[in-house]
């Protein structure tokens, strides 16, 4: 029931904050999925993905190409401030990114930024990672899948 309730606050229009009042953040990263669903991503730096040692994900690989300025006016920003290049999930986002990185599967893209929204059940992961591939079509995603086989994470 947790993870249903953390998945379900990620959808809604505001976040909730520590003390549990429905408050908007500025400066939120919306990326929508072809369901229609809009979903609440937290930017972070690549080399910041070691510190993320069992935090369950779904992530994208993305360059931040104009996200600060709607951030700086208090507007979201969405998939058109970003070129996304490979969507997954995974159950620890330190291995899947030394993962990533031991393959070089991202090499000469320039991606400076990882979107993640933190979700526990594997299921719904998977549910919001093909939710987005199908609408946003990250330019990595076949290319990587059928070089390792159904890449997940």
């Amino acid at each position: 029931m947790s993870s249903l309730n953390s998945v379900l606050s990620v959808l809604k229009v505001g976040r909730r904050v520590r003390d549990d009042d429905l408050k908007l953040r500025p400066g939120r990263n919306i990326i929508r999925g072809t369901s229609g669903r809009a979903y609440d991503f937290e930017a972070h730096p690549i080399a910041s993905l070691t510190d993320l040692d069992d935090v369950a994900a779904v992530y994208i690989y993305a360059r931040d190409v104009s996200a600060g300025e709607p951030h700086g006016r208090g507007l979201d920003a969405t998939a058109e401030n970003y070129h996304l290049g490979f969507a997954g999930e995974a159950s620890d986002m330190a291995a899947a990114a030394a993962r990533h990185e031991s393959r070089r599967d991202f090499a000469g893209f320039d991606f400076d930024v990882v979107l993640l929204v933190r979700v526990d059940n594997e299921a719904i992961r998977k549910e919001i990672v093909e939710d987005v591939i199908s609408f946003n079509r990250p330019v990595l995603n076949d290319l990587l899948r059928s070089q390792h086989g159904g890449l997940s994470g």
